[in-house]
């Protein structure tokens, strides 16, 4: 049975043994500082809520963009039997994900964080500039704003990291959670009809 052990260098340690996998943690000076390190994972071992040190670390480390390219570029791939959903997830990731949060820890990411960024993405404009288009003003006038239904495919792509990293066991919630619109609502054009004289025309 795993027990509190000194070691050669006069620091004590913790270790418990959990599904046959033994678990050392550095204690301190004293036995009883051992002991009561040992207490407490053992109680939250029993909690299900023990992470060794290294998982720990793993987590504490672990930003958006290192998620995405350690983990979550090939779990998607094995997912998605289309290469094209695929290949433009990627994309989205890479244009507008990996700048917005690449640097930002994983379960620093809150609903606030990621609403932000949907307000900020609506207010972007669309790339798409005419040649000849060729002052500030007439290009300003020639770009077109970012569909809603865009953004709610971009919010879709970032939806999945975060239950995937849910799964992964690398944080307790998805940011999504506490989003109460999660999809913006899209405005269906109302069909267009032919007046009785355009018809009258037609048949003409």
């Amino acid at each position: 049975i795993p027990m509190p052990f000194k070691a050669d260098s006069g620091t004590w340690y913790a270790s418990i043994n959990i599904n046959n996998a033994q678990y050392k943690e550095k204690a301190g000076k004293t036995r009883r500082e051992a002991l009561a390190l040992e207490a407490t994972m053992r109680l939250e071992a029993a909690n299900g809520t023990f992470a060794s040190k290294r998982d720990r670390s793993v987590k504490e480390q672990m930003t958006f963009k290192r998620f995405i390219d350690a983990e979550y570029r090939e779990y998607h791939r094995t997912q998605n039997s289309s290469a094209t959903w695929h290949d433009d997830s990627m994309s989205i990731i890479d244009r507008h994900f990996i700048p917005a949060f690449g640097k930002r820890l994983m379960d620093e990411i809150t609903a606030a964080n990621v609403i932000g960024w949907r307000t900020k993405r609506q207010s972007d404009d669309r790339t798409m500039l005419p040649g000849w288009a060729t002052t500030k003003e007439r290009k300003q006038r020639n770009r077109k704003p970012i569909s809603k239904r865009t953004v709610n495919k971009e919010m879709q792509v970032l939806s999945g990291i975060f239950s995937h990293a849910v799964t992964y066991g690398l944080i307790p919630e998805s940011p999504f959670k506490r989003i109460k619109d999660k999809v913006l609502k899209v405005d269906e054009k109302a069909p267009n009809f032919l007046s009785a004289a355009q018809v009258e025309e037609l048949l003409s």
